[in-house]
C-alpha cells in the first residue's frame, strides 16, 4: 500500500485501507500524511470520502474523538452527494423480500437423493476455501458458485425489469462470472468497480465505487489521451 501512495498520492483508498489496519499513535508518520494531504484543493469527492475516513479511524485510534467525528461526519456528507438513497426503495424490497414465503410454497422440488451442502457467507469470508476443501473428498462433487439461488432473488425480489425499464440498460454487453473466478483473478472486492483496459487486454487503471464525473476527468481521461 505504501508502495501504491509513492506513486500516486492521491490515491486514497489505499490512505483508508492501511487505516483499517494500522494501530495509531500521536506522531505517526502517516497520520500526519493525511492531514498534509487532506489540505489539498486538488482532491475529488471521492478521494476526499476515503481520506475523511482514513482519519476518522486514526484520531479515533489517538483518542482525539472530536476530530475523528468531525472526519466521519465529512465523509458521509460528500457520499451522501454522491448516492442518491430513498428509504422507500428498501421498504419496497423488503416488502418484496416477505412476500418470498409465497414463491418457495409453491415451488416444486424434485426428489433428490443426493444429500446437499450450502457453503454461504459474506464476500472474501472463506467460503470458496471450504467449498474446495470439502469437495477434495472422492464422494462430494463441488458445485461452485452457482447462479439459481441469486436468479430467484433476482427474478423474485430485487425486480430487474424494473429497474432496466426505469434507467435503460448502460451496457454494450455484459459477461457472466458464475463460478467467481474472474472476479478473483481481477481483485474485485465490491460493486460498483471499473476497469480500463488498452488494446493488449492489461488492465492500466481501476476505481472502486461510483464513476463520477470529477473522477473520470482526474484518472482516466488523461488516460485516454
Amino acid at each position: 500500500m505504501n508502495k501504491i501512495l509513492e506513486i500516486n498520492p492521491k490515491f486514497t483508498e489505499a490512505d483508508r485501507l492501511i487505516a483499517s489496519f494500522t494501530k495509531y499513535r500521536e506522531g505517526s508518520h502517516h497520520l500526519k500524511t493525511m492531514i498534509n494531504k487532506i489540505e489539498d484543493k486538488t482532491l475529488n469527492k471521492n478521494q476526499l470520502i476515503h481520506l475523511h475516513f482514513a482519519l476518522g479511524k486514526a484520531f479515533e485510534d489517538v483518542k482525539k474523538y472530536e476530530d475523528s467525528f468531525k472526519n466521519f461526519n465529512k465523509a458521509n456528507e460528500y457520499l451522501n452527494e454522491i448516492v442518491s438513497y430513498d428509504i422507500y426503495q428498501d421498504v419496497e424490497k423488503f416488502e418484496r423480500i416477505k412476500k418470498t414465503t409465497e414463491y418457495v410454497n409453491r415451488t416444486i422440488i424434485n426428489k433428490n437423493l443426493r444429500q446437499l451442502i450450502f457453503i454461504v457467507g459474506m464476500p472474501r469470508s472463506g467460503t470458496s476455501l471450504i467449498e474446495q476443501i470439502i469437495s477434495s473428498h472422492a464422494n462430494v462433487f463441488g458445485g461452485g458458485e452457482l447462479p439459481y439461488l441469486s436468479n430467484i432473488i433476482h427474478k423474485e425480489i430485487l425486480d430487474n425489469k424494473k429497474f432496466l425499464n426505469d434507467y435503460g440498460n448502460p451496457y454494450d454487453k455484459i459477461g457472466l462470472d458464475n463460478k467467481g473466478k474472474i472476479a478473483i483473478e481481477w481483485g474485485v472486492y465490491g460493486v460498483p468497480e471499473t476497469f480500463l483496459i488498452n488494446r493488449d487486454g492489461i488492465i492500466i487503471y481501476r476505481h472502486a465505487g461510483p464513476l463520477l464525473y470529477d473522477v473520470y476527468k482526474t484518472d482516466i481521461l488523461p488516460l485516454l489521451q
